[in-house]
């Protein structure tokens, strides 16, 4: 199943952000992105974010190859959309 996330990306005069979809099963990485937050609180990145908003980098499997994304969100909001856990209810 693929996830709709956004991702970050570098374009020749700044940032612009992209729907992208991603396999969760092919992430082998995932942490806070600290660098884009300075670049945001600094006004590098000037696509009318929230000053709060939080970036997470991802690293995934493409077979020959490592990518990495940068995604826009909190790790543990992103990683919840990666993996819900699904929750039964216990009868007797």
């Amino acid at each position: 199943m693929l996830i709709p996330v956004v991702r970050i990306v570098a374009n020749g005069s700044g940032y612009l952000l992209k729907e992208v979809f991603i396999n969760p099963r092919k992430i082998v990485y995932m942490a806070e992105e600290h660098g884009f937050k300075q670049k945001l609180s600094e006004g590098v990145i000037k696509l009318g974010l929230h000053p709060d908003t939080l970036f997470t980098i991802i690293k995934i499997n493409m077979s020959d190859h490592i990518e990495e994304m940068v995604l826009i969100g909190d790790p543990r909001v992103i990683e919840s959309k990666f993996y819900k856990v699904k929750k039964r209810l216990l009868r007797d």
